[in-house]
């Protein structure tokens, strides 16, 4: 039990650091180091691997649900509303990773 509250810490921590930084290089990597905390389908799960447009838009996505990165919300909101994406609920856990 420890060792999963201990690797759903250090999952949130990273993630958390690689959506402040907004680069895809680094949250891909995040998702991967972290595979087991992301809840998603393999589907899905390869789509955010494989395709920079949908791993950024889950990445606006999941800062908009993100409290702690108050400060890229518009930021997120703009970009997600100039590529055509309608933002999802803040409460959707699908919007990249969401363990925590």
């Amino acid at each position: 039990m420890e060792d999963l509250q201990l690797g759903l810490l250090l999952f949130r921590v990273d993630l958390l650091q690689a959506l402040r930084s907004r680069d895809l290089a680094r949250l891909r990597a995040c998702l991967v180091r972290h595979r087991p905390y992301v809840q998603c389908a393999p589907g899905q799960f390869r789509r955010l691997l494989n395709d920079d447009r949908y791993l950024q838009a889950a990445m606006y996505e999941r800062i908009l649900g993100e409290p702690l990165l108050g400060t890229l919300h518009p930021e997120a909101q703009a970009w997600l509303e100039v590529h055509g994406f309608e933002p999802a609920p803040a409460s959707r856990p699908e919007a990249v990773g969401a363990a925590a």
